[in-house]
């Protein structure tokens, strides 16, 4: 499982490109720092959010709030966000390992956010509770750039 210290690697557009639209589904808060919006905006042609911006789809609990993501996505990406974006990652890579799904799930690593949750995977890994080769999770991380 690749760890958190990997390398600055910028989202080329032609990546962007190999999907029809990219849908990125936020909770109810931004976060504190300005580098977490912009990378939502930055890869998301259409924000869906608990926010004003975008459009919003109301769900009645976390179950159907998957259930919407697991029917429009073609493959999630985990932004950084607090413990229902942690809940919606490890169930996405739980489906993905049980054959519910195969598409990709990743992380967009912003400023390190989630170097701590990924040393956790390694440990997992490591220890022998999870399986190298069963990891499905890919991990891109960019810094914000300092002006």
């Amino acid at each position: 499982m690749e760890g958190g210290e990997g390398t600055s690697v910028p989202l080329p557009n032609e990546e962007r490109g190999r999907f029809e639209r990219i849908c990125v589904f936020c909770g109810s808060r931004a976060g504190y720092k300005p580098a977490f919006s912009d990378a939502a905006l930055e890869l998301g042609q259409l924000l869906i959010s608990g926010e004003t911006i975008g459009e919003v789809i109301t769900v009645t609990d976390m179950h159907q709030r998957k259930a919407e993501m697991a029917k429009h996505a073609d493959a999630f990406i985990a932004l950084p966000g607090g413990y229902g974006t942690m809940e919606e990652l490890l169930e996405m890579i739980s489906w993905s390992q049980l054959g519910i799904h195969d598409k990709p799930v990743g992380l967009l690593n912003v400023d390190g956010y989630y170097n701590s949750l990924l040393a956790l995977f390694d440990k997992g890994v490591e220890e022998g509770f999870i399986e190298d080769s069963a990891s499905v999770l890919w991990s891109l991380q960019i810094q914000q750039q300092n002006s």
